[in-house]
């Protein structure tokens, strides 16, 4: 019995070998790729397992770098509110908005230098602000002495101040007074060019302008035959607008100015700087209804008196003119100027034989005459609009020197 059991023992061992030893480690079910082992690297709690859908690796994770909050999602530099969005440098408010560099307020806006204040432009008017008194916009050229042979006969001596650009400008023809020199009204000449105006000063010729043979009448016939001989010049250089001329004259200069256009109606506009009608022939009152052209006069009354000799008479001064004078002439009496101050050297040998009682600055009586004058004749002669505004504000008015001035217009 025991040896049977014994045997029985001895196959049950040798069975149990043959089941369990023929099966390595490595096929065990038990083994590193059981699908329940806690190491496995295919399980799917693995925190390691790549594919595990917790994995900090995985792609489709939602929370990972690429999901909606990652640096591509609406927040992220392209988003709505990135360097591209509504604020960047393109938006309304950039370089290229209405508030750029192009925009009205830029170099080309209607402030710029080619709007209604550019010398060139056209339909322009008269104001308040502008000192007139001042030089304006245009650069010209002098050429201190040059001849005429004129049409009466007689040859005149010139100086041209010819602004530069293209014509037909306007000409202003500057007549000096009694014994003196061109060269006094040199500023006039510069000024006016400055504004645009072919501005020429002359010295009349000595066959009618002697100290005791001064002949008036034919002083006046060469300023009129002077246009013709300036006009004709038109093809040599010098652009003279022949139907906008003006004369300008201070003391017999003013009264020859007068006297020109009382002759011919050649020039448009006149102004008189203290002009006296002395000697033959008398013009006021008896010629003035023949002007023919518009007036502008300006003068002073402190030397319509004098000691040894007055050099505006009272009775043949501006406002003896500007009593006979057409409706429309505008008169500007200067408080405490001298006869002699309306050119650049009031101490002139010459000028001695006036009033030295003067109170008025010298450059105060010359800058009253270029203002009021140079809008006269922009009006006149550039075809400017606003003189009668002009007129009725007062011609200085604004200016420092306006309280020196009284006006009136006839």
């Amino acid at each position: 019995m025991s040896l049977v059991r014994t045997s029985f023992v001895w196959i049950f061992t040798c069975l149990l070998v043959v089941a369990c030893g023929g099966a390595d480690t490595g096929s065990d079910n038990a083994d590193v790729s059981d699908m329940t082992d806690a190491s496995d690297a295919s399980d799917a709690s693995d925190a390691s397992d790549a594919s595990d859908a917790s994995d900090a690796s995985d792609a489709s994770d939602a929370s990972d770098a690429s999901d909606a909050s990652d640096a591509s999602d609406a927040s992220d530099a392209s988003d709505a509110s990135d360097a591209s969005d509504a604020s960047d440098a393109s938006d309304a408010s950039d370089a290229s908005d209405a508030s750029d560099a192009s925009d009205a307020s830029d170099a080309s806006d209607a402030s710029d230098a080619s709007d209604a204040s550019d010398a060139s432009d056209v339909g322009e008017s008269l104001d308040a602000t502008t000192s007139y008194h001042q030089p304006g916009l245009f650069t010209y050229q002098l050429v201190q002495s040059r001849e005429f042979r004129l049409s009466t006969g007689r040859d005149v001596e010139v100086s041209v101040c010819l602004p530069d650009g293209d014509g037909p400008m306007p000409l202003v023809i500057l007549s000096p007074g009694f014994q003196l020199g061109r060269d006094l009204y040199q500023s006039y000449c510069e000024h006016f060019a400055s504004w645009g105006f072919i501005a020429v000063s002359q010295t009349y010729s000595p066959d009618v302008s002697g100290f005791t043979s001064s002949n008036h009448s034919a002083m006046a016939e060469d300023t009129n035959a002077l246009i013709d001989a300036l006009v004709a010049e038109a093809s040599n250089g010098l652009p003279v607008d022949g139907d906008n001329v003006a004369l300008v004259g201070h003391s017999l200069g003013g009264k020859v100015s007068i006297l020109a256009s009382t002759l011919d109606t050649k020039a448009s506009a006149v102004v008189g700087l203290d002009p006296v009608d002395a000697n033959e022939p008398s013009v006021t009152p008896e010629l003035m209804p023949n002007l023919g052209a518009d007036l502008l006069l300006i003068g002073e009354t402190l030397d319509s008196t004098g000691f040894f000799q007055a050099c505006a008479p009272a009775d043949n001064n501006f406002e003896q003119y500007f009593a006979a004078a057409p409706s429309g002439t505008v008169k500007l009496d200067i408080d405490g100027a001298g006869h002699m101050q309306f050119h650049d050297n009031p101490s002139c040998l010459a000028c001695l034989a006036c009033s030295n009682a003067t109170t008025a600055a010298p450059a105060d009586v010359l800058a009253i005459s270029r203002h009021a004058s140079t809008q006269f004749l922009l009006t006149r002669l550039k075809g400017y609009a606003g003189w009668d505004t002009q007129v009725s504000a007062g011609l200085v008015s604004g200016q420092t020197w306006s309280n020196l001035v009284s006006q009136e217009t006839k």
